[in-house]
């Protein structure tokens, strides 16, 4: 029987101690959705540039954290999570900036913010 992973919520105060001095720039406020395995103990943060029942759309990816970054001290998947939506969602702003987009996405460009999905695996889900 598989069980429902329930994740643990950062609110965008939490997710911004993670990120700390990002050299002066106004960070957006960003969510962060961390589902741990209760057997397992692989790790996933989804980060997000859109508010819990915004119905907005979070533009990133989805990155494998590889043991070489995993196994440097200080690695959080949280943080990393965090700064990559926060980066998509600079790139999501300069789409809306300069009109920059495919068809579907200028459809709802002001629906569309940033977001990143980190998964840190452990060595027996390599």
């Amino acid at each position: 029987m598989t069980r429902s992973l329930v994740p643990t919520v950062l609110a965008p105060a939490e997710s911004a101690a993670l990120l700390g001095n990002r050299a002066g720039d106004a960070i957006p406020d960003v969510w962060v959705y961390r589902y741990v395995h209760p057997e397992t103990g692989w790790r996933l943060s989804i980060a997000t540039c859109a508010a819990p029942g915004s119905g907005r759309l979070s533009l990133g990816g989805f990155r494998i954290a590889t043991p070489e970054r995993t196994e440097t001290a200080g690695f959080d998947s949280d943080r990393e999570a965090a700064g990559l939506a926060v980066g998509m969602e600079e790139k999501v702003g300069w789409s809306r900036l300069l009109g920059i987009s495919g068809p579907l996405v200028a459809r709802d460009i002001t629906s569309i913010v940033g977001g990143k999905c980190v998964l840190h695996p452990t060595a027996c889900a390599r």
